[in-house]
């Protein structure tokens, strides 16, 4: 028995996969099925807590030269789909010679290395990338004959999933939205410039303070992926699609937007900072009413919250110098 899109919109229906996890635990130890969940959603394991062993396979993008065929095949087959609207007769393309360039529909060579190496094997962007090249559009931008309007289709399709993104995860105002901006941020540029990053590292991040909620959350809108080692830990971050990749580096490029997320996040800093400064203050108060004798004793601590205050404003002084230089680029920038 298969069932898919287990936990989707789990919120919502926590207790209809409650008791279809049961009834499948049921099943199972009856001997009557096995029973096989597809889900997106990272925290499957808790929802399928059982004393039975579960084994999982995680499914994964096609590797480069597989997906290099399945865009010619796609190719191909739109090609066909057209002829057929125009009642041509089709006749099948040889295939091509050893070393031969593969061609786009409108007679152009292609070079697929380039593109299927910063798509990954995704098929929803692979199917996009196919779309686009039947157009006689060339991935590197080559132009095919001038009566065909082109456009670059690898920019065409990161700019795209750009645009989703800030769409998204950045400018939704729900309130079940259970991340912030400045979270979203924080991986959005770490990730643009590095493959993969440590889950725990990004949990010892202040914006995130060792609340893995968040993550969990960005993995299920599939912002994107966490991996785990092989005793089952979280171990590593990736972007939730091979493209976004090069997604992350064109929003991190971005000046303005950078600017305006840079701001937010260093305005919540500043904040957390201060409520440190607040904290050390209060406590300093009540130690001060205490008798002299005994603040004495104390002299250890009275120590280390002055040192916490100064570092406190150390850093406050710190941020207002970076906010300056971000409020300076949203000024002059559009």
């Amino acid at each position: 028995m298969v069932i898919d899109n287990f936990l989707h919109k789990a919120d919502n229906a926590s207790l209809l996969y409650d008791n279809i996890a049961k009834w499948a635990t049921l099943l199972t130890e009856a001997n009557v099925a096995h029973v096989i969940f597809l889900t997106n959603d990272v925290g499957y394991a808790k929802a399928l807590a059982t004393d039975r062993v579960l084994r999982t396979v995680t499914l994964s993008d096609k590797d480069p030269g597989t997906a290099k065929v399945y865009v010619l095949r796609q190719l191909e087959y739109i090609q066909g789909e057209r002829r057929k609207q125009r009642n041509e007769v089709i006749s099948e393309p040889p295939p091509p010679a050893e070393g031969e360039a593969e061609k786009t529909p409108a007679g152009q060579p292609l070079n697929l290395d380039n593109c299927i190496r910063v798509l990954g094997g995704r098929m929803k962007d692979l199917e996009g990338l196919a779309q686009r090249l039947a157009m006689g559009v060339s991935p590197d931008g080559i132009l095919p004959p001038l009566s065909v309007l082109t456009v670059d289709a690898l920019n065409d399709i990161i700019g795209q999933s750009a645009s989703e993104i800030l769409k998204l995860y950045f400018l939704g105002g729900s309130s079940a939205i259970k991340w912030t901006q400045e979270q979203a941020w924080t991986l959005v540029k770490t990730l643009s410039t590095t493959p993969q990053i440590s889950y725990n590292a990004i949990l010892l991040d202040p914006l995130f303070a060792l609340d893995e909620t968040p993550l969990h959350e960005l993995a299920q809108a599939e912002l994107i992926a966490i991996s785990s080692s092989p005793e089952g830990r979280p171990s590593v971050i990736k972007p939730g699609r091979p493209v976004f990749s090069a997604a992350f580096a064109l929003l991190a490029g971005d000046k303005v937007f950078n600017a305006r997320m840079e701001l937010g996040r260093l305005t919540f800093l500043a904040r957390e900072e201060k409520k440190n400064i607040d904290k050390a203050e209060e406590e300093l108060e009540r130690l001060k009413e205490l008798p002299h004798a005994q603040a004495k004793e104390l002299e250890s601590r009275i120590y280390y919250l002055v040192k916490k205050v100064q570092a406190s404003q150390r850093n406050i002084i710190q941020f207002d110098v970076e906010m300056d230089i971000v409020k300076k680029i949203l000024k002059t920038e559009v």
